[in-house]
């Protein structure tokens, strides 16, 4: 025990731990193991023209930062800046990834030809290991390891340069092969310029989605941990009040016995001298 608090292990959050570790080793099989269909290989870029293929590798080395700071690096400033900064951005890729899939692909007829228990007998298990895994885990990620957001200009600026890069290969590669995605190959220019401009809005309203949410969680953090700091303070003021109260019903009772021993002995003064009368 004493090695891992030495190494930062016990600094960090466990639950962060946890799915970081898990994320690793469910991207590491994602990227290495789950075999590319034959078109994918053949085709000029191979699987880097994919956006999931893309988003399995960035998101699994993002998850290996994560193990890392919480390990070895729990007091890099520079480590907890660089994550704080691209989570946002990569949870917009990883939530677009899943919603895309299942909005456009999953039920496409040419995706279900590829299928084939001769390339793979777990395709649509690969499939969704390969789309439910960057959105599970960038949900996770922003629930439970709270990061307070930078400027949104620098999100924008780097969700929407890796939309312009991705953009750019993708269309480099479509000069010799054609796009990659089933839907698109029926476009025209104008269908894949609204295409385009529908995806960026799209992300862009899951990075300010993602921004209310962070925002959110840290000042319900706030008020919770203002409510502890102030318990024992609310108590000591009880306390406080309650001896107060209690030294004010004491004088009160005094007050009351010294005003009838007062009047105790005017009668009593009284009474004598009527007798000696």
């Amino acid at each position: 025990m004493g090695m891992w608090s030495k190494w930062g292990w016990s600094r960090a959050p466990r639950g962060v731990q946890v799915y970081a570790l898990l994320a690793c080793a469910v991207f590491w099989y994602n990227n290495v193991h789950i075999p590319s269909a034959p078109t994918t290989r053949a085709r000029f870029g191979g699987a880097s023209v994919f956006l999931t293929s893309q988003a399995n590798v960035v998101l699994m080395v993002y998850a290996a930062l994560l193990v890392l700071h919480s390990v070895f690096w729990p007091h890099s400033v520079r480590c907890r800046a660089l994550l704080a900064h691209l989570q946002r951005p990569l949870f917009c890729v990883g939530s677009f990834v899943g919603i895309a899939y299942y909005a456009l692909l999953h039920n496409h007829p040419e995706l279900a030809q590829l299928g084939t228990p001769e390339h793979d007998p777990w395709f649509w298990a690969h499939m969704h290991a390969l789309h439910i895994a960057p959105l599970l885990f960038m949900v996770l990620d922003l629930l439970m390891n709270r990061q307070k957001p930078h400027a949104l200009a620098a999100d924008l600026v780097i969700l929407y340069a890796y939309s312009a890069l991705y953009l750019m290969w993708s269309s480099f590669c479509a000069t010799y092969d054609g796009f990659p995605y089933p839907f698109q190959r029926s476009f025209s220019a104008f269908d894949h310029a609204l295409f385009a401009i529908a995806a960026n809005v799209s992300i862009g309203l899951l990075c300010l989605s993602a921004r209310a949410v962070s925002f959110w969680m840290l000042r319900e953090d706030r008020k919770s941990y203002e409510a502890q700091s102030d318990a024992p303070r609310a108590r000591k003021y009880a306390v406080h009040k309650r001896a107060s109260s209690w030294n004010e019903l004491q004088s009160i009772a005094e007050s009351i016995a010294s005003q009838l021993g007062v009047c105790h002995k005017r009668a009593s003064s009284s009474t004598g001298a009527i007798y000696l009368r």
